[in-house]
């Protein structure tokens, strides 16, 4: 799997951005970090990865970020999310579920009570994490002899951002078409 990385600038001042990573990046006692994690150059289509959502904010004047809500949508007969875990700041009125049948996570949100996060630095929002199971696979193009890249879905349907001083910002939808997920070569009869 070959993963691009994306951000989404809303107004100028909010950022929401997209990271695939191996294993859950490393925060602070309130989910913050200095910087973006690195994301995976590659996945096997057989191995585990998190996708995490990470906010930031530029206004000064908005005492932090207050809480989130986003959709995410993915290719789901490639993968599927089996997991939901939060930033350690959002622990108020998590919300979201995951409809592997459709390939959606829906209604992801929580709240934080405490105030001044997000300047500057990176504030970890949520993770989901994304297995093979038995019934997801990356069909083989025997006839064009071809492994890929197939396209994972990965697309943020609905993103917003609210903060303490109480201004809310949509974001738009984001489409991650340029990222490939690639079959594992040794699956020759593709079972």
């Amino acid at each position: 799997t070959f993963i691009r990385t994306f951000d989404v600038t809303v107004r100028n001042y909010e950022t929401v951005s997209l990271r695939v990573v191996g294993e859950p990046t490393a925060t602070d006692a309130n989910g913050e970090a200095e910087s973006l994690p690195a994301e995976l150059d590659w996945v096997s289509e057989w191995d585990s990865y998190w996708v995490e959502f990470w906010v930031s904010t530029e206004d000064l004047d908005s005492q932090g970020i207050a809480s989130v809500l986003l959709d995410l949508s993915y290719h789901t007969d490639m993968t599927s999310a089996t997991a939901i875990e939060y930033g350690s700041a959002f622990s108020q009125n998590q919300a979201g579920s995951i409809n592997d049948g459709d390939g959606v996570i829906a209604g992801l949100s929580a709240e934080t009570a405490i105030a001044d996060l997000g300047f500057n630095t990176q504030l970890l929002f949520a993770r989901i994490q994304f297995e093979s199971l038995a019934q997801d696979e990356i069909l083989l193009d025997l006839e064009g002899q071809s492994l890929g890249p197939h396209n994972p879905g990965l697309e943020m349907l609905t993103s917003e951002i609210s903060l303490h001083s109480e201004r809310l910002n949509a974001a738009p939808n984001v489409d991650s078409s340029e990222t490939g997920l690639w079959a594992n070569p040794y699956d020759l009869n593709d079972d």
